[in-house]
């Protein structure tokens, strides 16, 4: 009796499909894991950056209470208290 041939099996690392080219049952678990494993990576690196974002306002909320005292605008009130921080603490900087 002859031998039945198995029926050519595609490459593992090539998705499986169905005949009419949707992915088949097998694969969509491995896709929503990927995707679900994108998509912590990106809400972990949204919680770094907002974590920065606010170190970043929290430095500058003397600034901003600051300005809110003068009525002025927080821009101006920053450019000023670097050229106050620059004439006492840098001397040599401005004789040049």
């Amino acid at each position: 009796m002859p031998r039945r041939q198995p029926s050519p099996q595609p490459p593992s690392s090539a998705p499986r499909t169905t005949n009419d080219g949707r992915p088949s049952a097998t694969t969509l678990p491995t896709s929503s894991r990927v995707e679900a494993n994108a998509l912590a990576d990106l809400k972990i690196e949204k919680a770094a950056v907002e974590g920065e974002r606010r170190v970043f306002e929290a430095d500058l909320d003397p600034v901003k209470y600051l300005a809110t005292l003068l009525g002025a605008a927080a821009e101006v009130v920053f450019q000023w208290f670097i050229l106050a921080v620059a004439l006492l603490l840098d001397r040599p900087a401005v004789i040049l």
